[in-house]
């Protein structure tokens, strides 16, 4: 019976360089020039320098997914977001300035580890003929309303007359009874800046202002009046709504006297 005769192999060729005689077995890839012996030491060497830019593009993803999971799953939203309800465009650095001054008073409601605060805007100046920017800011407010996600509001006296249908038995009276449907007596709800001890000490950066004038914009705060959702109908039917609200109430009694949480 006649032998089998062994197949030629790509890799018999003698004229090939050492290091393609074991591609075949990547675990005994010597490099042109190695001569050192095939340890296991160096085995795992060369493991680790073929799979390194795998492994570093691995860890990057895991890192990238584990702030996205952070962020999606373990991190809430603001504890509070108050109203900036205006009758002229607050630039971004007063809006901003404005929040943290909030947040320094504010406590860590939803009990994420943090505290924040979100001033949302609502601009609506008298007499404009942008109507699509006034109907965009009216839409937000009557959602901001519909869905309770704002019990407090800044807002100037200009802004309030411009958006009083809306406001109609919203409002909280400074005696903690909530506004009737159809009451117009809006002043019995506001509680002036001034009377603010935390507000009243406010003090504007004014590196952070970039052009807008420190004491005009100091003025402009100074024109808000601090208002509270009265706590009916909805309000009052959801618990986690209600909590919020009593929440907010207590948020706006320490901005009245001044003391933080």
């Amino acid at each position: 019976m006649k032998k089998k005769q062994k197949e030629e192999s790509y890799y018999d060729d003698p004229s090939l360089p050492e290091e393609l005689l074991y591609l075949d077995d990547p675990e005994r890839l010597i490099r042109e020039g190695d001569d050192t012996p095939d340890t296991p030491k160096k085995r795992r060497q060369n493991w680790m320098n073929r799979n390194m830019s795998f492994m570093m593009g691995a860890l990057a993803l895991m890192l990238v997914l584990g702030v996205l999971l952070y962020t999606l799953f373990l991190q809430s939203g603001p504890d509070y977001i108050v109203g900036l309800v205006t009758s002229y465009t607050m630039p971004e650095p007063g809006r901003k300035q404005l929040e943290e001054l909030l947040t320094s008073y504010a406590d860590d409601r939803n009990g994420d580890g943090r505290v924040m605060v979100k001033l949302q805007t609502y601009t609506f100046v008298p007499g404009t003929t942008d109507q699509a920017q006034r109907e965009e800011s009216l839409l937000d407010l009557q959602v901001s309303l519909i869905s309770d996600e704002c019990m407090i509001f800044l807002q100037d006296k200009g802004a309030l007359h411009e958006v009083a249908g809306e406001m109609d038995g919203k409002l909280q009276y400074t005696d903690g009874t909530a506004m009737p449907q159809g009451a117009k007596d809006f002043e019995k709800a506001l509680i002036p800046w001034g009377d603010c001890k935390a507000l009243s000490a406010f003090q504007p950066d004014e590196s952070r202002l970039n052009l807008w004038d420190p004491q005009i914009y100091l003025e402009l705060c100074q024109s808000f009046n601090v208002t509270l959702r009265g706590a009916a109908g909805t309000i009052l039917a959801d618990p986690d709504v209600s909590a919020y609200h009593a929440a907010s109430a207590a948020f706006v009694e320490r901005l009245k006297s001044g003391e933080k949480p």
